[in-house]
């Protein structure tokens, strides 16, 4: 049974390619100083969708987290994660949002005034059978440390994820598993800064509406109908915590 909550364009790539990426924009960042590079997602956008503008959007999610080191600008609606973090699993259900840059992340923008006061950004694990939880994400997002990165979360709502499963996935040399943290899953020392977030109807092992090894700050975020079979419907901490 479960324990009820507790606190109430398209791109391929791999894990070891995203490693070397990101050292490579780390210390350019370092160099340059180029923090504030903006990009923008929009699901509806029509344009040339390389994140340049509200009218160039890209349309998913995942390119934008992969540039690194800036605002993330998000349009209202609904995102799923369309790739897995190792670059190579073959099971649809290892598909998340993965993210080890320190960028901010910004959702709930009406795309065609620019400003933060659209409907609701959802970052959603329903992948297939929409309502049928057997064949969501095991996790809606991943978060891995990174050179001490700490990625920064506003207005966003993570929900369906189900992380019921067996085994590990790994991303950046760091195995995760498949039955902890169905909405967020926080590798060791992450320590990322959330605000204005909802985690709703999502689903764990331990941790189902967030598993930390880790930190995080959370400043007026809502724990929605979360669930878990063993330990933390809302909220797991790791004794590293």
């Amino acid at each position: 049974m479960f324990s009820k909550l507790n606190t109430n364009k398209r791109m391929e790539f791999s894990s070891t390619s995203y490693f070397r990426n990101t050292i490579l924009i780390f210390f350019t960042v370092l160099l340059a100083g180029a923090l504030d590079a903006q990009v923008y997602v929009n699901h509806a956008a029509t344009g040339a969708n390389d994140g340049s503008s509200w009218a160039n959007a890209y349309t998913e999610l995942q390119p934008a987290l992969i540039d690194g080191f800036q605002d993330v600008f998000i349009a209202e609606g609904t995102y799923k994660p369309t790739e897995a973090p190792d670059g190579s699993s073959t099971n649809p259900r290892d598909k998340a949002f993965f993210v080890a840059s320190p960028i901010t992340i910004k959702g709930g923008y009406d795309p065609s005034t620019g400003l933060q006061n659209g409907s609701a950004t959802i970052l959603s694990g329903d992948l297939a059978a929409s309502g049928n939880i057997t064949d969501n994400a095991y996790h809606v997002l991943i978060i891995k440390d990174f050179f001490g990165s700490s990625p920064t979360f506003d207005n966003i709502t993570i929900q369906d994820g189900n992380a019921n499963g067996t085994g590990n996935i790994t991303f950046v040399g760091e195995s995760f598993s498949r039955g902890t943290g169905g909405g967020i899953l926080n590798s060791i020392g992450s320590s990322e800064t959330l605000s204005n977030c909802i985690f709703t109807s999502n689903y764990a092992t331990t941790g189902g509406g967030m598993y930390n090894i880790a930190s995080p700050t959370l400043t007026n975020c809502t724990f929605l109908f979360n669930e878990a079979t063993s330990d933390g419907g809302g909220i797991y901490n790791n004794t590293n915590s």
